[in-house]
């Protein structure tokens, strides 16, 4: 037997293992990530939401905002445009007493529209404003959304609370299929390195001011970029909170999903050391699946069967526990109570097939999206074309 087919045989196998150990450890930890609630503690809050177009779960997202179990807060929606199709979404809520709408007036040419929101938005909170909660359009977040995220912040030491988003598309679109897929092994990085999330995230007023967050969102293409480094350099730590997992369930064609991936990686590449591990994560994959796939035209064109069949059941193990890997990390999320788990999207066996003959195109979609992250120099988001220069 070849020496060198025998060990793409064994790095198949271990690399099988090695993201099935991942996933299992993300089913073990993800549910004790929770914080204790203390209801007393609600200090003012004004929780910001920048729109641009019209997603379409915005008006559910702000129904549920406006129904938080929070005594004291402001929902401030910065709106791009007055002929932003948006406003039609927004008629229901003009009269509401927690709801205060602007449109953007100061357009940075320096940072991106949602950033040039956030900072505008920042210029009109009221003084007595304690903390501060970022949200995206697109999530659904429930009625304990705000006060779980603003009570880990009593801890002095704590200066960042955030969540994530697991994709459970209704529809088995290809896209969307492969959009989850990829989400679901980022997630698990994500919770790993304690990355901020801005789509739900809060902190305090006095330590974004003091970190300088302010003037880096003036200078940066995504919010959550700068969040991390920011404030450790006030010394103070980024939880994760497992209760603040939300469901996204919008649907997506094939070509988004890479334009998609290849956007969140463009944002990691900017300003995350780990796009580097995340680069020699995916040349790694594309060495061995082109490899072990080689070895095994050599091994059938010099009649060898058996090496082409252990070959072969390498690249199948990758998939099945690839697959096993989605299915567990599915299973954390659904761990975290009904309310979440009733907005997963039912696991059935047409499902289940479809996304294990999708993982081969989702590994392709990664290395797409990975070196065009790598190359990217212009970013098309939300309708808007930024060019990065720095």
């Amino acid at each position: 037997m070849n020496y060198f087919s025998l060990a793409i045989f064994w790095t198949c196998i271990s690399y099988a293992v090695y993201h099935f150990l991942w996933a299992a450890w993300f089913r073990w930890m993800l549910p004790k990530s929770r914080f204790p609630e203390n209801p007393e503690f609600q200090p003012q809050a004004s929780v910001i939401l920048s729109l641009r177009g019209k997603d379409p779960f915005v008006a559910d997202t702000i129904r549920n905002l406006l129904q938080q179990e929070y005594n004291d807060y402001e929902l401030r929606i910065i709106v791009d445009s007055e002929s932003d199709p948006v406003w039609e979404s927004l008629k229901e809520f003009s009269d509401h007493p927690r709801i205060r709408i602007s449109i953007l007036e100061d357009r940075l040419k320096t940072c991106s529209l949602k950033c040039s929101a956030i900072v505008q938005a920042l210029r009109e909170v009221p003084d007595n404003t304690k903390i501060i909660a970022l949200v995206d359009a697109d999530i659904s977040p429930r009625k304990q959304w705000l006060k779980k995220m603003v009570s880990p912040l009593e801890n002095p030491e704590v200066g960042v609370v955030t969540g994530n988003q697991w994709f459970s598309p209704m529809e088995n679109r290809v896209g969307s299929l492969i959009r989850s897929l990829w989400n679901s092994a980022a997630l698990v990085v994500t919770f790993l390195f304690r990355h901020t999330w801005a789509g739900s995230c809060a902190m305090r007023l006095t330590d974004i001011q003091n970190s300088g967050l302010i003037e880096q969102w003036q200078t940066t293409i995504v919010d959550d970029g700068p969040i991390d480094g920011a404030m450790r350099k006030l010394k103070i730590k980024t939880v994760f909170a497992a209760d603040l997992i939300t469901v996204n369930r919008e649907e997506c064609d094939f070509p988004f999903s890479i334009v998609y991936n290849s956007r969140m990686l463009t944002w990691s590449r900017i300003y995350e050391w780990g796009f580097l591990v995340t680069l020699g994560h995916m040349l790694f994959t594309v060495a061995m699946v082109v490899a072990a796939m080689w070895m095994v035209c050599w091994n059938l064109i010099n009649q060898h069967s058996g090496t082409a069949v252990m070959l072969l059941t390498g690249l199948l193990t990758v998939q099945l526990m690839l697959l096993a890997a989605f299915v567990l990390a599915e299973s954390a999320i659904k761990s975290l109570g009904p309310q979440i788990a009733n907005q997963v999207t039912k696991m059935t066996v047409f499902r289940l097939g479809k996304i294990a003959l999708l993982i081969p195109v989702a590994l392709v979609v990664y290395s797409i999206s990975t070196v065009k992250a790598s190359f990217a120099k212009k970013i098309k988001w939300r309708n808007a074309t930024y060019e990065i220069r720095n």
